[in-house]
């Protein structure tokens, strides 16, 4: 999986830059996947194929004077907020599931019929958020068999592990798909699958301006807090201090 930081970058900008990696690997089979990231500036809303327009607090004076950009994309999920200090990472990758049938050294893609599949940053994934945890389901899952839920699960896994290399101890939550610390959700996660291969990804708040989820309903979670890195951690921390310590925790779930 090769890695590409794009640094600090327009939404519409990363948003391209993604699609043009996806068609490279949905067109070779044998293609080793990209872990895009980006810190998206200036800051954005997304709003998933889910969203609701009542979960946009701000009009469109409050957005301009925060100087926040609106954007309707393709990913799962509700409103989400991008923006400086939050570490955004987008893999793409091809998934294996075990539906298919077809192993990876088959050199045959699974079938299409995928193209608007999408997973919600909200959907509900029931027995493993009850307390099943294994972490051996969460780790190297590509190169066997990997459906949807399971490479959710995985970049779940990615987040807690990260997160517990800075000291901090997150959690899965029943119902909601992402990482929390007690109460407030520390990390979201909203994907697109086209023709078995992902895009979208996950953002990790690391020092973002939380009074700029103020104004969504973040994921369509009403009562649910937000909260960032710096803030648990009680000190500054950067970026580029979590950057290499998220790209290993992926590896160790995407990849042997």
């Amino acid at each position: 999986m090769r890695v590409i930081d794009l640094g600090q970058l327009k939404y519409r900008d990363a948003l391209a830059e993604q699609q043009a990696r996806l068609a490279e690997v949905v067109a070779d089979v044998s293609h080793e996947g990209f872990l895009l990231l980006v810190e998206h500036i200036p800051p954005v809303l997304t709003l998933g194929r889910r969203a609701k327009a009542e979960h946009v607090l701000a009009d469109e004076v409050m957005l301009r004077r925060e100087g926040i950009e609106t954007h309707e994309i393709t990913r799962g999920g509700d409103v989400t907020y991008h923006g400086p200090g939050q570490l955004v990472a987008y893999p793409i990758v091809r998934l294996w599931p075990r539906s298919t049938g077809v192993q990876r050294d088959a050199g045959v893609p699974p079938a299409s019929g995928e193209e608007s599949f999408t997973y919600s940053t909200d959907q509900p994934h029931g027995a493993h958020n009850a307390g099943e945890t294994p972490a051996s389901r969460c780790r190297g899952i590509l190169p066997a068999h990997c459906g949807v839920h399971e490479y959710v699960r995985g970049l779940e896994q990615a987040i807690i592990d990260c997160l517990a290399v800075f000291g901090l101890s997150a959690t899965r939550r029943a119902g909601a798909t992402g990482a929390w610390i007690g109460d407030e959700k520390i990390a979201a996660i909203g994907i697109a699958v086209r023709r078995w291969v992902t895009w979208h990804g996950l953002a990790l708040n690391v020092n973002v301006n939380r009074k700029h989820f103020d104004l969504i309903v973040p994921c369509g979670l009403r009562e649910t807090g937000i909260t960032d890195m710096q803030t648990c951690l009680g000190r500054p921390i950067t970026l580029d201090e979590v950057k290499p310590v998220l790209v290993k925790c992926l590896r160790n779930v995407l990849q042997k």
